[in-house]
């Protein structure tokens, strides 16, 4: 049988594991509180990508017609101007998503204070 001693150092050790496994618990809480905005980001995305997908044929036809009828597609270097137009924008997105996620971020911030019973 356990000395009196050592029972109160395994209660002791107890009561520090379970303040610990709390501790971890509020930790993945928060985590999973950040994760929520980009979740939800991802799921408007897949859905807009869906809804896309099917217009995407008819858009990319018209589009064809449109641009070689008006004869911009036979015009020297097009496709390069496009493409470097394309990596410019792509360059510019990169450099301003950091500020457009703080945004968000302090923005839906505001919105959780001004609104803390809905969660």
């Amino acid at each position: 049988m356990a000395q009196p001693s050592e029972l109160e150092q395994l209660e002791a050790r107890r009561r520090l594991l379970v303040a610990e496994s709390d501790q971890h618990r509020r930790q993945i809480a928060r985590e999973l509180e950040q994760l929520r905005p980009v979740a939800l980001w991802a799921e408007k995305g897949y859905s807009l990508a869906q809804s896309l997908r099917t217009w995407w044929p008819a858009v990319a036809f018209a589009s064809g017609f449109f641009l070689t009828r008006k004869g911009v597609v036979r015009k020297r270097g097009f496709l390069l101007r496009m493409v470097g137009k394309a990596w410019s924008g792509w360059q510019i997105g990169k450099r301003l998503a950091p500020f457009w996620r703080r945004l968000y971020q302090s923005v839906s911030d505001k919105d959780r204070s001004n609104h803390p019973g809905d969660s």
